[in-house]
């Protein structure tokens, strides 16, 4: 991939942001924006590939934190920080991050190599890494479901798999999913997630879950019908949306916060879904003209009439 052409792909993806990233999935992630990014790395490092490349692990970093792979974040951010010193501010989340972190070997390397770019920089230590422990624990060492996770991000869906094992519980279970995902197994994906629905439980995903999601099974009618079925156990939907970072229609999220019909706004967004990968036009028509604020349902019946088939997950992005 020419250098010109790697950093303009990658400026765009800087500028469209988090939700956008994430909604092209790990495998354009890791064929696509991974490849571009090492060839501006290579790349003469002038000025502007400099704040280029910050801007880029800055996003790459908020991708992991989303993912929950909090040592993967806090290299990214600090591989920004080293890029541009100046923006030594950067460190305090960083640090925030491992005040979260339950002392353990991962959080003490990170704490470790907060402190060596500091020393590095001649910037004054975050003070949070002075009261370790101060926030309820988020990470905790022992945790097999977050180990996993950092492997995943480090593309190492198979060692995340034997770290996991045949595990059941529903978080142990979502990351196996997320790890067959990486590697593309399709079938695996599905029966995991037909276990899912005839498992008990409560049901909450997350960035990661989507992120790792095949677009095969993203596009595949038999998905969105398994998960309309699970609705009122999902606490959490965590879908971003291709116009928007909240999947749902616009009229019920202006709800007041405690007023919000969350399952509705859930239901809504896989019907939604459903209807796309059916090219089902007359839910698409029901959907737009029931909340026209709603920009999803409008740009798939646009593309469904434009080219007389259902717009797969990257083409709701043209």
């Amino acid at each position: 991939m020419p250098t010109k052409t790697s950093c303009g792909f990658v400026k765009e993806c800087v500028q469209n942001g988090l939700a956008w990233v994430l909604l092209h999935g790990y495998q354009w992630f890791r064929r696509e924006f991974r490849q571009a990014v090492a060839a501006l790395e290579r790349a003469p490092r002038t000025r502007q590939t400099r704040a280029l490349l910050t801007e880029t692990y800055i996003l790459v970093g908020d991708l992991y934190f989303v993912i929950n792979a909090p040592c993967a974040y806090i290299r990214s951010y600090i591989r920004a920080v080293r890029l541009c010193p100046r923006r030594r501010s950067l460190l305090r989340e960083p640090a925030e991050v491992v005040s979260m972190m339950e002392p353990s070997r991962e959080s003490d390397r990170c704490e470790s190599l907060i402190r060596r770019v500091a020393r590095e920089i001649a910037a004054p230590l975050p003070r949070l890494l002075r009261h370790r422990g101060a926030h309820p624990y988020a990470w905790v060492s022992g945790d097999r479901v977050w180990r996993a996770r950092e492997r995943l991000v480090r593309s190492q869906a198979r060692s995340a798999l034997a770290l996991i094992g045949e595990e059941r519980g529903m978080r142990a279970r979502q990351v196996r999913i997320m790890a067959w995902g990486a590697i593309g197994n399709v079938d695996a994906v599905m029966h995991e997630w037909s276990e899912i629905v005839r498992a008990r439980g409560v049901i909450e995903l997350g960035a990661g879950d989507w992120f790792f999601l095949p677009n095969n099974v993203w596009d595949a009618a038999k998905f969105w019908k398994m998960l309309l079925r699970v609705v009122p156990r999902i606490s959490n939907l965590g879908l971003f949306s291709p116009t928007s970072e909240i999947q749902g229609p616009p009229e019920l999220l202006d709800c007041p916060l405690r007023a919000i019909p969350w399952i509705q706004i859930r239901r809504h967004a896989i019907e939604f879904h459903l209807a796309r990968t059916c090219g089902d036009e007359g839910v698409l028509r029901r959907l737009c003209k029931k909340f026209p604020r709603w920009r999803d349902p409008d740009v798939a019946l646009r593309y469904l009439q434009r080219f007389n088939r259902p717009p797969t997950r990257s083409e709701l992005f043209l």
